[in-house]
């Protein structure tokens, strides 16, 4: 029960950072099978109908009337109720056999100290992995502000590809639940938590552990989580191939660093151009009311990338595609630009027209939760990232090694949708 006396500003702020941090460790329970839910219009649900779906699971903790009930502002009470009602359990870190022979991999938790911190991540083997006499390629996968390694490995999904593409994929999760991932030390409580050694700490502990290939790692990351991404490929580009980040932005305090990289770093980016925590103009961002920090405009970001890999060698193209079946009010579509820079490095941006700050494709329906924005499910980002990112190694970079420009299976699209179309960028 909370203390009568607790200030309401208190509540406010435990509500907004309890709510946005464990929602999303109840939505894949919450849905089950991701569409599970009997509701018409689930952003109309209110809470109470929320917790009593969510108690017809089986084998969870309950929901109870004071939780639903918290003195906490109205839009956010389910969120705060549903927070309360499922803890993630720790993956067992058992020993790994020889080979791993199942449909699904394995995942085990590794930890290591780092400046006399206990750092954790959540590490997926791919079937048939084997111990001895092969190396795989790593991708890390950083989840967002106020998130965890478990919660971004259920939203991404990356351990279907990794099973399916035979690579490794680490979840690792920031102290706070935040990345120091550049921006201003006020607009984020990782104070100054050194997570660039954690993090080449973790690829240097997979390779003679797991054989990650040090060659071939890669990094891919949601919001804040994409942040990071881009800080490491600016920093350490002679440890990574290529980086990813997702309904992200540069942040501004990183940008006026003017860092330049010393290799080409291969760059994919998604971003919504409904996107209420990153715009797409940039500027100052909030979640919730809370400020996370100022970032760039998204072409802003990408140009910093193009400019990075030495500037276009020729005209930059796009691509088009209509969506298909509106599910939504106003639905999704996508426009595709890449540019194939002089460091034979490609630079690409998924423009998501009217998507929200969301991971396309996930098979937690990310639209459940009315902050994040519409999330469009055309395009898969994971299988995307993952096209991009095993084109490149470490020594394409090193002896400029050229690759194509044309981007790997450009939209992954249902049959009904619009062919895509080939025109000019201005």
């Amino acid at each position: 029960m909370l203390n009568k006396t607790t200030s309401f500003k208190s509540l406010y702020k435990r509500g907004l950072q309890f709510g946005t941090l464990l929602l999303a460790f109840c939505l894949p329970q919450l849905t089950l099978s991701a569409y599970s839910l009997p509701l018409t219009n689930p952003l109309e649900a209110t809470q109470q109908e929320y917790a009593q779906r969510y108690n017809a699971q089986p084998g969870i903790k309950k929901i109870s009337d004071e939780d639903v009930n918290m003195h906490v502002p109205q839009d956010n009470r389910w969120l705060v109720a549903l927070s309360k009602a499922h803890q993630v359990m720790d993956v067992e870190n058992d020993a790994v056999k020889q080979t791993v022979h199942c449909a699904g991999g394995v995942t085990v938790k590794e930890s290591l100290v780092v400046d006399a911190l206990v750092r954790t991540a959540l590490v997926h083997l791919p079937c048939n992995y084997e111990e001895e006499g092969k190396q795989y390629p790593l991708v890390l996968v950083l989840h967002g502000a106020r998130l965890n390694g478990k919660i971004a490995q259920e939203v991404t999904g990356f351990d279907k590809w990794a099973n399916q593409e035979g690579f490794v994929v680490a979840y690792p999760t920031a102290l706070n639940h935040q990345w120091n991932d550049g921006r201003n030390p006020g607009d984020t409580p990782s104070g100054d938590v050194n997570d660039t050694k954690f993090l080449l700490k973790l690829m240097d502990s997979l390779a003679v552990k797991y054989h990650a290939d040090p060659s071939r790692i890669y990094i891919t990351g949601y919001s804040s989580g994409g942040m990071m991404a881009q800080r490491m490929g600016m920093e350490y580009p002679h440890r990574i191939a290529a980086i990813a980040p997702v309904a992200s932005s540069i942040p501004e305090p990183l940008f006026n660093r003017k860092l330049q990289p010393s290799l080409p770093v291969p760059v994919l980016m998604i971003n919504g151009t409904d996107d209420h925590a990153f715009p797409w103009e940039g500027g100052n961002t909030r979640i919730l009311g809370v400020r996370v920090g100022d970032v760039l405009p998204v072409p802003k970001s990408l140009q910093y990338w193009i400019n990075a890999n030495g500037g276009d060698v020729d005209t930059p193209e796009s691509i088009h595609c209509a969506s298909g079946p509106a599910v939504q009010e106003e639905p999704t579509s996508v426009d595709v630009e890449y540019h194939h820079t002089k460091k034979n490095a490609c630079v690409l941006l998924y423009k998501v027209n009217n998507g929200g700050h969301t991971w396309p494709g996930s098979e937690v329906p990310l639209n459940y939760i009315p902050f994040l924005g519409r999330q469009n499910r055309d395009l898969s980002a994971s299988e995307l990232i993952w096209q991009f990112f095993k084109r490149y190694t470490r020594e394409q970079a090193l002896t400029s090694t050229p690759v194509s420009v044309t981007p790997p299976n450009p939209i992954q699209l249902n049959p009904t949708q619009v062919a895509p179309q080939v025109i000019p960028t201005e």
